[in-house]
């Protein structure tokens, strides 16, 4: 029991300066110090916030210039795809003109032929009809 009281005195000793009451320059230095601490994190966040801002801008820009890039990539394929496909559409007209002239030379070198052959015959058949009625008066007459 003794223990336990001489243990309450020397709690009770102890906890006397919770009791105390602050004074207005205890609160005042108390302030001072959490502005102070404030400030110092504020500052510090700032700083850190302000890094990963500068690392994120840069990361932005290096992205751009990517882009930038494949654009210009995309830029000169195209213009040599436009460039070869003018080449083909030049070498269509000119198989097309070549085309057309050659099936006007078939249909000539055909064609003429043809007439010549259906003139003669039609010559032909005039005089065979001719020589037929020459006969026919030949044998009537004699």
């Amino acid at each position: 029991m003794k223990k336990i009281f001489l243990l309450a005195l020397c709690f009770s000793l102890l906890t006397t300066s919770a009791f105390a009451e602050l004074s207005q320059s205890d609160f005042e230095r108390i302030q001072s110090i959490v502005e102070k601490t404030v400030e110092k994190s504020e500052k510090q966040i700032k700083e850190f916030v302000d890094l990963k801002i500068d690392a994120v801008n840069a990361r932005i820009d290096a992205i751009d210039t990517k882009i930038e890039s494949v654009n210009t990539n995309i830029d000169t394929k195209i213009e040599s795809v436009n460039t070869r496909i003018d080449s083909v559409e030049k070498s269509v007209g000119r198989n097309f003109y070549l085309i057309i002239a050659t099936f006007t030379l078939i249909v000539v070198a055909v064609g003429i032929p043809q007439a010549i052959i259906a003139i003669q015959s039609k010559k032909y058949d005039k005089l065979v009809e001719d020589v037929e009625m020459l006969k026919q008066q030949r044998i009537v007459s004699s």
